[in-house]
């Protein structure tokens, strides 16, 4: 359900095959360094993916990306 939610996003917005990967593991909880270890990435490489989801979702924070997500099953 949530891989597909993030799915739907992920085509909506125009991400990326790794953004939707790193927004998949951002709407379970996860730590941006969880996931940089996760992907064998640096930190630094998550935080842009991370940017780069939220500017293209125009949302300003992980709580928003969550409502987002949850909305899209309306």
């Amino acid at each position: 359900m949530l891989n597909e939610r993030c799915s739907a996003i992920a085509a909506r917005y125009g991400l990326s095959n790794r953004e939707t990967e790193v927004l998949e593991q951002l709407a379970r909880g996860r730590s941006l360094q969880a996931i940089a270890d996760d992907l064998h990435v640096a930190y630094s490489t998550i935080k842009t993916h991370t940017d780069h989801i939220y500017a293209k979702t125009d949302v300003h924070s992980r709580q928003n990306l969550i409502s987002l997500l949850e909305d899209s099953t309306e």
